[in-house]
Order: structure tokens, then C-alpha cells, then sequence
């Protein structure tokens, strides 16, 4: 349970951040998408989530001397375009490729599970790193940005995107 403090403190901030509304009138009648509450049965739907702009999985370890490239990344942008990083690989190229319509319409249902969402969204990585290695998913949508230190972390929907980038740049950027 919660320390009644911690809620106290934070209920005047929560409370400031949400917008003032002008009125208690329903919207207008000639709105079709305009919602009136969360009780009338015939109100639309919420809007749908950001779509899809990139994902970037970010990876390595250390410590590292400075001739070594201990560090790599695999970005897909919403063109298709894959940028990859690999690791050991002096000097550091990024190595770009055309992911096809079908392989990344097949991909980002994967990238923009909501339990993945969920899970980069919290406050703290979801399961406890090492502090030698690192591996960080960071998925933008046109509404946010989600991001977490996912190292280690077996659960289903970051095993699932970690294996669908990985397997997009070992195809594409072999």
C-alpha cells in the first residue's frame, strides 16, 4: 500500500496538470467523433495509438578500451530504412538497408505490442540489470516516446521484439 504522504503530495501536482475545461456542455451535435462521456454507449472510440516512427534496440558492454567497439544498435525508422551498428566493428560503420512493406508490416505489430509498450514505459528497468552489459528498446510513436533498459529481461513481449529487430538485421545486413 501507498503512503498516504506520497499521494498527498502528489494529488495537487497530478490535479495541476489536467486541463480546465470551459464547460459541462456536451460537444456539438453536428460533431460525429466528438465524444460526450465515458457513459454514453454511442460515443467514438478513444483515438488509436501514435503510429509507428522508429524502434531502436542499443546494446553492449564494458568496460571498454578504447580500441575496441563494445557497443552497437539496430534502429528501423517507419520507411523502412534499417540502420545498423554492429558491435566490434572499428571504424564504426552504420550500416543502412530498405526493409521491404511486407517484413516491416509483419514487424511492427511486434514493435508496438502494448505489453512491450507497457514495459518500456515503466519507471525502472523490468527486471534488475547487470552492470557490466547493457541492452536499451526504445520505441517512438507520433504520440511518445517509450523507453527501458530491458538487459537480461525474459519477458514474452521483449524476447519477441529483441528476436524480430535482431532477425530483420541479420536478414537484411548480413
Amino acid at each position: 500500500m501507498r503512503s498516504p504522504l506520497v499521494v498527498t503530495l502528489l494529488t495537487p501536482l497530478l490535479l495541476s496538470s489536467v486541463p480546465a475545461c470551459s464547460d459541462d456542455q456536451p460537444p456539438p451535435a453536428d460533431n460525429p467523433d466528438a465524444t460526450v462521456g465515458d457513459d454514453d454507449p454511442d460515443a467514438a472510440p478513444p483515438p488509436p495509438e501514435g503510429e509507428f516512427r522508429r524502434f531502436t534496440r542499443t546494446f553492449g558492454g564494458g568496460p571498454c578500451p578504447e580500441d575496441v567497439d563494445c557497443g552497437g544498435s539496430i534502429d528501423l525508422r517507419r520507411d523502412g530504412r534499417l540502420l545498423v551498428d554492429r558491435v566490434g566493428e572499428l571504424p564504426v560503420v552504420v550500416h543502412e538497408a530498405q526493409v521491404s512493406a511486407g517484413d516491416l508490416a509483419d514487424v511492427i505489430p511486434i514493435l508496438t505490442d502494448a505489453d512491450l509498450v507497457a514495459l518500456l514505459d515503466l519507471h525502472q528497468p523490468p527486471c534488475e540489470p547487470p552492470t557490466d552489459v547493457y541492452e536499451d528498446m526504445t520505441l517512438v510513436d507520433d504520440d511518445r516516446r517509450h523507453s527501458n533498459g530491458v538487459t537480461f529481461c525474459d519477458d514474452a513481449p521483449i524476447v519477441a521484439a529483441r528476436a524480430a529487430i535482431t532477425d530483420l538485421a541479420d536478414q537484411y545486413v548480413p
